[in-house]
């Protein structure tokens, strides 16, 4: 019981930091001073409901989640702060991708990633099924 409600505490904490933010799903957004964005586009053709953003190097990770289907076109927007940890270097990025019941599937390529201030880095999911999901630079 104490592991479910310490999981309900730490996804409204994630959700309330999401919905703080002015963010429009229909154009990715541009970083802050000190700040790196990173904008991945869904142009996959299956459902899907929030995306993990894991910089493997760095423990740090985002998650896009309102519990509604993601739209085609639309715009998932991460972002990192170097208040968060240094914006400097390399990182490789994990993405796994969130479906309707809470499972998360990842998707096996990673991506390295610099980390700058003041960038912002834009990539598509593609692909026909969660199965062979795709992350790559947005055209």
């Amino acid at each position: 019981m104490k592991k479910l409600s310490f999981t309900m505490v730490l996804l409204m904490i994630l959700l309330s930091a999401c919905m703080d933010r002015p963010y429009s799903p229909s154009k990715p957004m541009e970083p802050k001073e000190n700040m790196l964005v990173i904008n991945i586009k869904n142009n996959a053709n299956f459902d899907f409901y929030g995306l993990r953003v894991d910089l493997l190097n760095h423990s740090q990770t985002t998650v896009y989640a309102n519990f509604e289907k993601i739209q085609k076109e639309d715009w998932l927007s991460f972002e990192f702060h170097e208040d968060d940890f240094v914006l400097d270097g390399e990182a490789q990025m994990g993405v796994a991708i969130q479906l309707e019941n809470g499972d998360t599937t990842p998707i096996n390529k990673k991506i390295p990633v610099q980390l700058e201030k003041n960038k912002s880095i834009f990539l598509q999911i593609t692909g026909d099924e969660v199965e062979n999901a795709r992350i790559e630079a947005e055209m």
